[in-house]
């Protein structure tokens, strides 16, 4: 029946009259002419392009040399100031060492004068001495010569003091001799030091000057560079202005033109609707009337574009896809030091920076299956994600004394803390299965509700040990770990919005309540080393309840795919952002210093929103 029905709208077409061939050739030569503005205009566009990219790689080029001319003097202008600051610097040394020079020769002209002074003093003491000596030898050789005509026994007297008076004249020529060398030797040494101070001298004052023209030439060829870099810049900043002139004007032009196009294209366009209107209304005088299912088979819709590039959610399908996850976590309740706390005023509560432990970037992974049933199309999908982010963290004592390293968990030690560690550890496990539905409310856009159950077993540990000063040293260990086991509902919707050439911009989001088993261990406990303490344990409680947990989940990023009939692939990369709440627990006690059975040791608990976000790649299989 389909068959008959096509070839009777043949037929009719076939005799339709004279009319219908007139129209054709009208509605042809409106298109020819259409196509032509049509070219005219992409003509003229491409020019425009061409135009463009030409002017702005000329003004980026005449824009990075002057760029490189500002650079050069720039750089020209900083070498002027470091030789000068260089220059001073050099000729304020050997302008010191002149000065240091000057007052040596200074103190030496004062020592030779000194020294010329006592050698007077001495040789002239030494003469007095020498002529004293010379008349007490005459006094005792006239008495000697009176003597002899007197007694034997004085006469000998006598000759004994003058041999002594001549043993004592000779000694003080011997001491007169060697002092008059040893003045000789002296104002000849001052006089050579004297010589070369003054020779030092002259040489710093030749090396000064010297050095001052040398700077002076080379200040002088540098200005002159300068010169020629600011003359280069200023042709540039010339060049670069008459580029954007001369660019601003071809854009003008262009843009006439393209103006003048795209209203001959319009106007062809309106006559081309008219004469399509004029044709019509010609064949639908001239057409016999048929049914609708002939109309069906003869003259179909053609379909949205999008489903050349995504399975059409009309169609059952199956896929397979696999995610690589790199990511990282953070939580407020991690603190463990504060590596400067001050000990002048000490503080009864926490005074500085405090520091917690973070978590590094870590790999993981997300595997889903699923497929698309028949008749109503809706989607059964099983997912799995997995993921362990760790991460260290150390400080040390400060070498400032008046700073402490201060722990913020427990840690009863006797010594003073001199280093402090951390580690933290979660293990993350998610499984979903999701009921889903595509529709496609736009020729661009993808909607995807979806809904499900979920389950997760996911735990975080943290490791502190503080480490005292001392040998040996006193080690305090913290370790507080939680657990959590539950499942739950799980809602959502995924949007997919088409852009073209298989590229789209890919939303998801979900929000998750969950009940499950929650489980948290705290412990501390010190070895006391470096006293007469033996080990001992702070704390060790656990706690576990019932409790409900939500989670909310977002990703987002550019996404491509192709289909090949009922084949086709999915590729994605963007980003996801999650939040747990009501999982992040620190609990611990205050600590006393009493081991009464009767004192109560509060609970102090300390909660946050555990966040995981990183980078999402996936692709996607669909057969």
């Amino acid at each position: 029946m389909n068959k008959f029905g096509c070839n009777l709208l043949a037929l009719c077409m076939i005799f339709g009259g004279t009319s219908v061939l007139a129209n054709e050739e009208n509605t042809s030569h409106l298109n020819d002419r259409l196509e032509a503005a049509k070219t005219d205009a992409k003509r003229f566009k491409s020019a425009l392009l061409r135009a463009q990219k030409s002017n702005r790689e000329q003004v980026e080029k005449l824009t990075s040399e002057l760029n490189l001319a500002t650079s050069k003097t720039s750089e020209l202008e900083k070498e002027i100031e470091g030789m000068r600051k260089e220059s001073l610097s050099r000729v304020q040394t050997l302008k010191q060492e002149l000065e240091r020079i000057q007052h040596k020769s200074a103190n030496l002209q004062v020592e030779l004068s000194s020294a010329k002074q006592h050698s007077h003093e001495q040789i002239a003491e030494l003469t007095a001495q020498l002529t004293s000596s010379r008349l007490e030898a005459g006094k005792v050789k006239d008495e000697l010569l009176a003597a002899r005509k007197g007694n034997t026994t004085q006469i000998d007297s006598l000759e004994i003091e003058l041999k002594n008076a001549h043993t004592k004249m000779n000694g003080l020529k011997n001491e007169l001799a060697e002092a008059k060398t040893l003045n000789a030797k002296q104002l000849k040494n001052f006089t050579a030091w004297l010589y070369n101070a003054k020779n030092d001298a002259e040489g710093l004052k030749r090396q000064i000057s010297e050095e001052q023209n040398k700077f002076s030439d080379q200040v002088n060829q540098l200005q002159a560079q300068l010169s020629l870099a600011n003359q280069e810049k200023s042709d540039l900043m010339l060049d670069l202005a008459r580029a954007k002139e001369n660019h601003q004007d071809q854009l003008l032009t262009m843009q006439e033109q393209i103006i003048i196009a795209q209203a001959q294209h319009e106007q062809m366009r309106e006559n081309f609707q008219n004469e399509r209107s004029l044709q019509y209304s010609s064949n639908n005088q001239n057409q016999m009337s048929y049914p609708e299912s002939m109309q069906a088979c003869c003259c179909p819709q053609p379909l949205p574009p999008i489903v050349c590039y995504r399975p059409n959610v009309e169609e059952s399908t199956s896929w397979i896809r696999g995610e690589i996850l790199v990511w990282t976590a953070e939580a407020g309740t991690l603190d463990f030091v504060i590596p400067n706390f001050p000990v002048s005023s000490t503080p009864l509560g926490q005074t500085g920076e405090v520091e917690e432990a973070k978590f590094g970037w870590d790999p993981g992974f997300r595997v889903e299956v699923g497929h698309r049933f028949r008749p109503d199309f809706w989607e059964l999908a099983l997912q799995y994600t997995y993921i362990n982010i760790d991460g260290t963290d150390s400080f040390s004592r400060p070498s400032d004394p008046t700073r402490v390293l201060m722990p913020t968990k427990d840690n009863v030690s006797t010594q003073a803390t001199d280093s402090a560690r951390s580690k933290v550890d979660l293990f993350y496990n998610v499984f979903d299965l999701m009921l889903a539905r595509s529709f496609l409310p736009t020729k661009q856009l993808i909607v995807r509700p979806t809904m499900g159950l979920t389950g997760t077993w996911m735990d975080r540990e943290m490791d502190v040990k503080y480490n005292g000063v001392g040998s040996p040293s006193n080690e305090t260990h913290n370790r507080d770990k939680w657990e959590f086991h539950g499942g739950g509902m799980r809602v959502g919707i995924d949007l997919d919005w088409y852009i073209g050439s298989g590229f789209s911009l890919f939303g998801k989001s979900s929000l998750a309540a969950l009940i499950g088993y929650y489980k948290n261990t705290f412990e501390a406990d010190t070895n006391n080393a470096g006293s007469n303490l033996p080990p001992a344990t702070i704390e060790n409680a656990k706690y576990d309840d019932q409790r409900i947990a939500t989670h909310l989940q977002m990703q987002m990023g550019p996404q491509w795919g192709k289909m090949w009939n009922d084949v086709g692939i999915l590729i994605f990369a963007g980003y996801e952002v999650n939040a747990w709440f009501n999982v992040e627990e620190m609990r611990y006690s205050n600590p006393t210093n009493t081991t009464s059975t009767i004192t109560p040791r509060h609970t102090v608990i300390n909660t946050s929103t555990l966040g995981m976000q990183g980078f999402v790649g996936k692709i996607q299989l669909n057969f």
